[in-house]
């Protein structure tokens, strides 16, 4: 039992990789224009802007913000325009969408522009029990890495999923 324990998998040259950790995961703030509904189904345009001018810009300052409606009520475009131009003016960066999908897209978006140059040649493991990604932000990992890899794998190094290796 003199023998020193080796990590074999640190020993492979395997790059393990977790999304949270490798891309920042975008924080988004929600505007439910449900609020501003008059009866809890329609909007009404003096009223939509009275309430818009109040808005705080704590809340949405620096954010990604998902402008969505979550009440079964049908809005008129220009309320979206609106919505979007006060977030604007209170420093935030709109979008349209429930805080889940804009998150997703925001995440897809980070993926796109990441830095590869780390995993040029490498063997990645991307790591299955990740908090963050799903199918639409695994499919932008394969197309942002698999270009520059050796070889792709998704799950753990005890049990992987090979993905990708270059011939």
């Amino acid at each position: 039992m003199d023998q020193p324990i080796v990590n074999r998998v640190e020993a492979s040259g395997l790059v393990q990789l977790e999304l949270d950790r490798w891309i920042s995961v975008p924080q988004v703030v929600s505007c439910d224009l449900a609020a501003e509904l008059v009866d809890g189904w329609v909007l009404m345009e003096k009223p939509f802007r009275e309430a818009v001018k109040k808005w705080d810009a704590a809340a949405y300052a620096g954010h990604d913000v998902a402008i969505h409606c979550s009440a079964d009520a049908i809005l008129p475009d220009w309320a979206w325009m609106l919505a979007a131009s006060r977030i604007v003016e209170l420093g935030g960066r709109p979008h349209v969408g429930t805080p889940q999908t804009v998150a997703g897209e925001r995440l897809i978006a980070a993926i796109e522009g990441a830095d590869v140059a780390e995993f040029e040649g490498q063997r990645v493991m991307v790591r299955g029990c990740a908090s963050v990604g799903g199918p639409a932000a695994l499919a932008a990992v394969v197309r942002k890495l698999q270009p520059v890899v050796k070889s792709l794998m998704f799950g753990e190094a005890c049990s992987s999923v090979p993905v990708y290796k270059k011939r």
